[in-house]
Parts: C-alpha cells; structure tokens; sequence
C-alpha cells in the first residue's frame, strides 16, 4: 500500500504544497486534506487544495488498479472532515 501512496503523491498539486495526508487501514487507504498545507492568499476558497487532492486519489486509483486491486471510492459526511479543518 506504500507504493501506492508513493504514485499519488506524485500527482499534480497546486503550487507544489502536496496538500494531503494518507492513513492506511486494513484493507483501505484513507485521503484527508492537509489544511496546514493551505494557501489562503492565493486560494481562499480552497478549490485547488480540493483538485489536488483529487489528482492524489486519480493517481491512487491508477496505481491500485495497477497492482491488480479493484478500488472502491467512498466519501465520507462533511461533518467527519471538521476535524481536520
């Protein structure tokens, strides 16, 4: 699963900042933004934190379909991302 994780980092990200942080479960690789990583200046609003972070999770598919796994998209309530905010 690290090697997965490796090929989503290397996923296109606004202004380089990576702003993503990765949990491995069981048999599950969680993607959660990484709000300290933000660029309030530039993006207020956030959207490229959330493209990149898309970008992350497309090259976390492409890499697990890669390794021969079948990837299952979940997203989870707004309310369970306050934490990270």
């Amino acid at each position: 699963m690290q090697e997965i994780i490796r090929y989503a980092t290397l996923a296109a990200n606004g202004h380089n900042t990576q702003p993503w942080k990765f949990v491995i479960k069981q048999n599950a690789i969680e993607i959660y933004p990484d709000y300290t990583r933000r660029l309030s200046v530039v993006d207020p609003d956030d959207r490229e934190l959330w493209i990149s972070l898309g970008c992350a999770l497309e090259n976390l598919l492409i890499a697990a379909r890669s390794a021969g796994y079948t990837p299952e998209v979940t997203y989870p309530y707004a309310a369970d991302l306050s934490a990270f905010v």
